[in-house]
């Protein structure tokens, strides 16, 4: 197998288990990790240029400004993560668990 062919492979067992997760969570789960993930994104993109403005290496910066955006998202999705267990588990209705479980 060549090299693009493992990757292709990665991929669709990485996506195989985004899916099955994805179902666990429920759609307002889903969501609610998304929209944490995006914010922590725009967040990290807002603040990176005042963090890297105090350092004066080039790649420092680059590292800097990397690990503040990745953090964030993590954050962000975490969060997410927590605010959508709780929202799912005050779901208490059998038809619209089904519906968030689709």
């Amino acid at each position: 197998m060549s090299s693009s062919q493992w990757l292709d492979i990665a991929v669709l067992a990485i996506a195989f288990v985004a899916a099955i997760s994805g179902w666990r969570s429920g759609a307002l789960g889903s969501l609610l990790s998304f929209v944490g993930v995006l914010l922590g994104a725009v967040a990290g993109v807002l603040l990176a240029p005042h963090l890297v403005a105090h350092i004066s290496a080039p790649r420092a910066k680059l590292f800097a400004a990397l690990f503040l955006i990745l953090a964030l998202v993590v954050v962000g999705e975490v969060a997410g993560v927590v605010l959508g267990r709780a929202v799912r588990s005050a779901i208490r209705s059998p038809s619209i668990r089904f519906f968030d479980s689709v």
